[in-house]
């Protein structure tokens, strides 16, 4: 009897601490604030729009995109008007105190003067060589002394001339060479922000793929490990039954080790991928994304003219390579113009306007027109030769340009059909992995009625399985290959934004993240 109520107390103790462990985890779990966000579901546009919008490189690309764009109108207004006005004064007062031995009282004098000068100037340069420069000038002087009458003079004068180089100096091709040169350079820069855009967006379309294969093939995986599980149960009953041999079932038991470690690590690789996708998209790094994938997968044929039009249209290696070629032109013609003789023209018109008070006024009007001419004889020196290097360096600059030229249209025609052919062979792999696949799936079936007939064995299911398997990889292998392929042509051919209708020349004061 002792030792029946020692016992209840025992188990009264034991049953007393489970149901306060239990109180205690409730309570924890009660106390637990934590909340997880829920996953975003996303589509491959919203991850580039996400991108676009978060990405710091896309924010630096803008950046200098707004000093580019200054530079341009730095650049443009050489030839608008350049105009200054300058205003000053002097007033002054002075007094002079004069003191005479043997003579009482003293004299003092006392002077009050102001001037004030204004000016305004205008100049301009013209396209062809020439300058206008036109200025007005104000002069006004006013005095005032003791025991004398205010006296004042005013003066304007207004002056206009006009240069215009007649030899050396004369064209619009050697005038504008900085303006072409930055008008060139701004279409590089414009095309240098829509490359690093689409690097961006690149970037994005790499890191989503990469994550939406590792998902699938983590679906795959887990697919395998349930069907290897499935038949290990299968197995065991068999063997039970004593239908099957028991040392079938180390094969089953094997596949099914193989299956788990192989799914042990799609899960490593898609928490790989999912960190790279999100900082591409700059994410959290505890976000998690549920992908839509991609389903388009119709066959794309590309049209090897037309893709060389677009390439030459938006490449920025060949517009450089272009521009290359026109700068060098000028380059020559700058040189040559530097060997010519100095012929210019030359007129001004100035006229004086003097308002006295007191006195008569005055107008004086001056005009003058001519040609300087200016002939440098060099027989020998080194002037002469420095200007003839310049030239013959101009002359081999632009020969090298158009050779850069030629070379960059050949490699890219050369390239243009490794894209191409790599797309087509991509439709091609597509095709026969769909149809492997396919063919894997009705094999594995016509096994497993077959193994239940007693027909085939178990070995031989276990095979097949892993085919169908590695025809399921090869086929989301061949899906992926043939969207990188389409986005690798895409890149090839600077249209990358164009596909996905983005407008990187938008207005600065829209930039991201500004």
């Amino acid at each position: 009897m002792l030792e029946m109520q020692r016992m209840t107390r025992k188990i009264g103790i034991y049953l007393l601490a489970g149901m306060l462990a239990l109180a205690g985890g409730a309570a924890s779990g009660l106390c637990d604030t934590t909340l997880k966000p829920p996953p975003m579901t996303m589509s491959l546009s919203e991850a580039i729009a996400i991108a676009l919008r978060s990405n710091r490189d896309v924010k630096r690309a803008y950046i200098t995109r707004v000093l580019n764009k200054f530079s341009l109108k730095v650049a443009e207004a050489e030839f608008g008007p350049d105009i200054n006005l300058n205003l000053s004064t002097s007033p002054s007062v002075t007094e002079t105190r004069t003191e005479t031995e043997d003579v009482p009282e003293e004299s003092k004098t006392s002077v009050y003067t102001y001037g004030q000068n204004s000016a305004l100037t205008v100049d301009k340069a013209l396209e062809y060589g020439g300058t206008l420069n036109f200025s007005w000038a104000r002069d006004d002087a006013l005095s005032d002394s003791t025991g004398s009458s205010e006296t004042y003079k005013g003066t304007n004068t207004w002056t206009a001339k006009f240069t215009q180089p007649l030899l050396k100096g004369f064209g619009k091709e050697v005038t504008t060479q900085n303006l072409v040169s930055a008008r060139l350079a701004e279409q590089e820069n414009l095309l240098a922000l829509r490359d690093s855009i689409g690097s961006v967006v690149n970037s994005t379309i790499s890191a989503f793929r990469s994550y939406a294969q590792a998902v699938r093939q983590v679906e795959i995986s887990k697919a395998s490990v349930e069907r290897s599980r499935a038949l290990l149960e299968k197995n065991k009953l068999l063997i039970s039954m004593g239908r099957l041999a028991s040392n079938e079932l180390i094969q089953s038991e094997a596949d099914l080790a193989n299956q788990e470690l192989s799914y042990e690590s799609t899960l490593n690789s898609l928490d790989n991928a999912r960190t790279s996708l999100l900082k591409v998209l700059n994410l959290d790094q505890d976000t998690l994304v549920n992908v839509v994938e991609e389903s388009d997968f119709t066959p794309i044929h590309p049209d090897m003219d037309r893709c060389l039009e677009m390439a030459y249209e938006n490449r920025l290696d060949y517009l450089s390579s272009k521009h290359a070629v026109r700068l060098a032109q000028i380059g020559v013609t700058v040189a040559k113009d530097a060997m010519k003789w100095s012929l210019d023209f030359e007129s001004s018109y100035k006229l004086t306007d003097t308002n006295n008070r007191g006195s008569a006024n005055t107008d004086e009007g001056v005009w003058s027109a001519g040609v300087a001419l200016k002939v440098p004889i060099r027989v020998y020196g080194k002037t002469k030769l420095g200007l003839e290097q310049s030239l013959l360096s101009a002359q081999s600059s632009l020969t090298n340009a158009k050779l850069s030229l030629a070379d960059r249209e050949r490699d890219i025609r050369l390239d243009l059909k490794d894209a191409i052919r790599e797309v087509e062979t991509s439709i091609k792999q597509l095709g026969m992995a769909v149809r492997a696949r396919e063919l894997s799936e009705r094999q594995l079936e016509v096994e497993k009625e077959k193994l239940a007939v007693g027909r085939s064995t178990n070995f031989q299911l276990v095979t097949y399985q892993n085919d169908l398997v590695s025809s399921q990889q090869s086929e989301l292998s061949a899906k992926v290959s043939y969207l990188n392929a389409l986005t690798a042509l895409d890149t090839f051919l600077g249209t990358t934004l164009s596909t996905w209708k983005i407008d990187y020349n938008k207005e600065f004061d829209k930039w991201p993240g500004k």
